[in-house]
């Protein structure tokens, strides 16, 4: 067998910076996060020592931690030729893994093993791999930097905690280039020592931005022209969301470009056949979202293009370094763009990248539901045990981040949810009903679920919905499914919805997918806004320090260079308090740069400056949630990490405002804000605009300016029809006069079928001659004044009464308006379906 020594001599003409810095430093058994960019070779430089290491050791002496099956399978490729080489046995295990493969690691376990968090969980409480664990020297997390922001790398502290219990080992950290490396480093390492080794500076980029306005099919056209420019290039077309990289995919394969595609809803199966085309080069353009950033060994990349901006620096520093990925080679990358926003937005990001900027990633502390899960852990790990024990292992952990008190009110409702026992004596041990919920909840990546969109007016299944978009939604929205525009009506087991007549701007359905723009990106368009001095046809551009208020009849735009979180809670506040002022339903839509809020009625400008003080700010978000899907959706999820309900549960707001005062309510709202919110940069926007340090400017105008037709045609990107209201109007009148009915006479029995549209004028039977016919079936108290409506309407009464859920009381205080426009009619008739809808879940059988 060779040395690791030896074998890097065959591999490496010389070791690359990161490998120069850091093997020394693990050599010696420190504890190390090591930061360098994508191709910087940081793998070997934190595995090459490690495996030096491991040599003549029994048992799982290394756990390899990835974020990612498919990182899992490829860590277990590039480690084959080295472990083989020298005789270092290694191996992978994650949910596929076969029973057998489980058993030879049981009975013969690997040196190194190779899994993901989730995994790590699972065999901590495993009877005989929890033996093998106790022999762990070494531990390495790969891509740190992407458990960040996220409860598995709050999950993943904690159980590192509990493995530390049964092992001592050295913890290596994998990232790459951060803006908060030791905040990384403590997600790992908790309270223990560890060294920073950064590779200095990150590459230098080859960087251009194509304009390429005119929509989405000029923007595609573009993308189709460069890669027929230099055919045979490999490359990754990367997008910002599933939606874009169908759409785009499905474009240039009608277009006989050769391309495949890779997105996360895609199976394993086809992800690993695109990974391994590109890496044998069987594939030269891939259409990927940011499933194919993270470390995957896909060879060499000539040149990366990113569809639009990519939203972070972040993120184009990860995806541009896909490109050139030996040391002496230079990334390049193109960015199209479609629209000014993004143009500006491109040349922002390009900037701030060139100034060293990154956004900055918090770890997730003080997770509730996450802690809830640990601490059942810890039961099955060791037994009966004290709760203070407990606080003082998982405390070690840096995400942990709860006060004694905190710990005890979680402890406290997994007792109330029966999952564990609690003593007198201050200890606690596990229930049956406590295993099965630990294995339930191995990950805590919710598990989504899709919605059916029911088309009001015709009570109809139309669509299905992605939970993370539902979430985006309150009722009075507009948003955009399957080519058409739809206001929101109100959530239970399906989204209840009308067809929308028209709309100013609308939320489109990728919206949950897409990626959030930092504040200080939004502040830098802002800032080239006015460098730039574009007037572009108007008096007064918004930018960094002006907020411009545009109010055009019931449309508001607010213009703010705010970014993501900080627009979406402005935008929830205030919808929440001009809704309040009003007395009626406000719409809203919100993107880094505008909030956009649709009125019932003209907007005044005092309505508008009185919402956007700060007083009251987290009283009236956390009140705003209210009124929306996030709310139950994500109280949901968080029910489930506390064991409270099973996947297919459904919950109303009635059990939420029993649950308040919980761990569990406290977890949902604190999730929905550190996801979604930004109350901390609102506060200082309107502390700022209360002091003068921030300029409003209200301007009343009859059109939109192009500032805000910018946002507009965004938000309608996709959205081919949006029809008139008299169009509507007619579609839903031709589908009410097809239905099928059955005229049955109350005196004779005589029944005949037609359609509303065929129905004679005059009510009378056909066999004896009286005006008694009804329609049947029915119920039999509703029959005679079914018949009664019939005969003092006419062929109204009967179109009223072949509307879902109009019966004859309904239809009778209706028609009795008569109304002598039609469309009047058939609005009044839909808005009583609608309530019909809304209501008939609370009746009583």
């Amino acid at each position: 067998m060779e040395t690791i020594a030896s074998l890097f001599k065959k591999r490496f003409p010389e070791p690359t910076a990161i490998q120069h810095k850091a093997m020394p430093v693990l050599l010696q058994r420190k504890n190390a996060l090591l930061v360098a960019p994508t191709g910087s070779g940081k793998t070997e430089a934190a595995l090459l020592p490690v495996l030096e290491m491991l040599n003549g050791k029994q048992g799982i002496s290394c756990l390899y931690i990835t974020p990612l099956r498919a990182l899992n399978r490829d860590m277990k490729k590039r480690m084959d030729w080295w472990c083989d080489h020298a005789g270092i046995t290694h191996a992978v295990r994650h949910g596929d893994t076969s029973v057998s493969e489980r058993g030879k690691q049981r009975s013969s376990p690997p040196q190194l093993l190779i899994v993901t968090p989730e995994t790590l969980q699972a065999i901590l409480v495993g009877r005989v791999l929890r033996k093998h664990l106790a022999n762990v020297k070494h531990v390495i997390v790969d891509e740190v930097h992407e458990l960040m922001n996220n409860k598995r790398g709050t999950q993943l502290s904690m159980g590192l905690e509990r493995l530390a219990e049964i092992a001592k080992f050295q913890r290596i950290g994998l990232s790459a280039t951060i803006a908060k490396p030791r905040e990384a480093g403590k997600l790992i390492c908790g309270g223990q020592e560890f060294e920073v080794i950064d590779a200095g500076k990150g590459r230098e980029l080859d960087l251009e931005i194509i304009k390429a306005y005119g929509g989405e099919k000029k923007t595609f056209e573009k993308v189709k022209e460069i890669l027929e420019k230099e055919q045979g290039k490999r490359r990754i077309v990367f997008v910002n969301t599933r939606s874009t990289a169908e759409a785009l995919a499905t474009y240039l394969d009608m277009e006989k470009v050769p391309i495949d595609i890779h997105h996360g809803s895609l199976s394993a199966e086809v992800r690993l056949k695109t990974e391994e085309g590109l890496k044998g080069g069987e594939t030269k353009t891939v259409v990927a979202t940011s499933s194919l950033e993270l470390g995957i060994d896909i060879g060499d990349m000539e040149e990366i293009i990113q569809f639009n901006s990519p939203r972070e620096v972040a993120r184009l520093v990860q995806r541009v370094g896909r490109s050139g990925h030996a040391m002496h080679l230079r990334p390049s990358g193109k960015i199209v763009v479609g629209d000014y926003d993004e143009w500006m937005e491109a040349r922002a990001i390009k900037n701030k990248f060139e100034g060293g900027f990154l956004e900055e990633r918090e770890v997730v502390r003080g997770a509730m539901d996450v802690a809830a899960h640990q601490f059942v852990g810890l039961l099955l790990d060791n037994g009966r045990m004290s709760i203070d024990d407990a606080y003082k292992i998982l405390s070690r952990a840096y995400a942990f981040g709860l006060k004694p008190d905190e710990f005890q009110r979680v402890v406290k409702q997994l007792g109330r949810e029966r999952l564990i026992f609690l003593n007198p004596d201050n200890t606690a041990a596990i229930r049956q009903a406590g295993r099965e919920y630990y294995f339930y909840n191995l990950t805590t990546i919710p598990k989504e679920k899709k919605y059916m969109l029911r088309d009001s007016s015709t009570n109809k299944i139309v669509a299905s919905l992605d939970e993370r978009f539902v979430a985006t939604l309150t009722p009075g929205e507009f948003f955009s499914s399957k080519g058409k525009v739809w206001r929101m009506i109100e959530l239970s087991s399906e989204l209840l919805a009308e067809p929308a007549s028209s709309a100013d701007f609308i939320v489109p359905d990728w919206v949950g997918e897409d990626i959030p723009v930092h504040k200080e990106i939004a502040q830098a368009v802002g800032r080239l806004r006015r460098e730039d001095g574009e007037m572009h046809g108007e008096k007064i551009i918004p930018d960094e320090k002006k907020l411009l208020v545009e109010i055009a009849k019931e449309s508001v735009i607010l213009h703010s260079c705010f970014g993501t979180r900080v627009n979406y809670t402005l935008g929830r506040v205030l919808q929440l308090r001009l809704a309040k002022k009003l007395g009626a339903e406000v719409a809203v839509a919100t993107d880094p740069y505008r909030v956009m809020l649709k009125l019932p009625f003209p907007a005044k400008k005092e309505w508008i400056d009185a919402a956007l003080v700060p007083y009251d700010l987290e009283f009236d978000a956390e009140e705003s949630l209210w009124n929306s899907s996030a709310l139950r959706i994500v109280f949901l999820h968080t029910g489930r990490m506390f064991g409270m309900f099973g996947e297919d549960a459904m919950i109303g707001t009635k059990l939420i405002r029993l649950m308040v005062d919980t761990p569990v309510y406290d977890e949902t709202v604190t999730s929905i804000f550190r996801k979604y919110f930004d109350l901390e940069g609102t506060k200082k926007v309107l502390m700022g605009l209360m002091k003068k340090e921030l300029e409003l400017v209200f301007e009343e105008r009859e059109k939109l300016s192009f500032f805000a037709m910018v946002g507009i045609k965004r938000k309608e990107e996709g959205v081919p029809s949006i029809q008139p209201r008299e169009a509507m109007l007619k579609s839903i009148r031709e589908e009410l006069g097809k239905k099928k009915i059955t005229l049955r006479c109350l005196s004779c029995g005589a029944e005949r079928i037609t359609t509303v549209e065929n129905a004679p004028e005059n009510y009378k039977c056909h066999k004896c001659g009286r005006t008694s016919l009804t329609i049947w079936p029915g119920a039999p108290e509703e029959l005679a004044d079914k018949a009664a409506i019939l005969r003092a309407y006419g062929k109204k009464g009967l179109f009223a009464l072949s509307v879902y859920g109009v019966g004859p009381k309904t239809a009778d205080r209706i028609l009795s308006k008569l109304h002598k426009d039609e469309d009047i009619l058939l609005l009044e008739l839909l808005d009583a379906q609608k309530n019909f809808i809304k209501n008939k879940k609370y009746w009583r059988a």
